[in-house]
């Protein structure tokens, strides 16, 4: 029965409620980041890189300035949509959220992943005009991405079943 309370979402475990919720958690807190790092970086470069949210345009020369502007406007057409529904389906326990919730953890680890080799092969190959330096943190964010949507496919992978019956259309 699909009403019975073992198909219920209560009645998993509390280490497969706090990991779900915490995707919900971070899917928002993401969402959140992005809008302010990412759109503002479209229209307001300059703010968001005084913020740390940008690479400083003195540091990367003309053209990786317009190179991160598209990198934000693909974030706010297409990925800070599916994070929002992700986190809004996944706190409502909607079906559809799942295929939310794979593609922007997709995302995550792929862009965070490009995102790595662009400042590498940039550092390493004279590129006129970039001479930004990555620190530390900004490293520690995207090595966070890469792992986090890792793992975020894992759990949906490993409990589909699950989460198909618990949650509703």
């Amino acid at each position: 029965q699909k009403n019975s309370y073992a198909s219920s979402f209560e009645a998993q475990d509390g280490a497969f409620r706090g990991i779900y919720y915490t995707i919900a958690c971070l899917q928002s807190l993401s969402a959140i980041i992005c809008i302010i790092g990412q759109t503002t970086g479209i229209f307001y470069y300059d703010w968001a890189s005084s913020k740390g949210l940008q690479e400083p345009r003195d540091e990367v020369g003309p053209s990786i300035v317009q190179v991160n502007r598209a990198y934000c406007t693909s974030d706010t057409i297409l990925y800070i949509p599916l994070l929002l529904s992700s986190a809004y389906g996944m706190f409502r326990k909607k079906r559809w959220s799942l295929v939310c919730t794979s593609a922007s953890a997709g995302i995550s680890s792929y862009w965070s992943i490009t995102v790595a080799f662009i400042f590498l092969f940039l550092s390493k190959n004279d590129v006129e005009g970039y001479t930004h330096d990555v620190s530390m943190e900004i490293w520690g964010f995207i090595v966070f991405y890469i792992v986090y949507g890792i793992l975020v496919l894992k759990f949906l992978h490993h409990y589909w079943d699950t989460l198909f019956v618990v949650m509703r259309n």
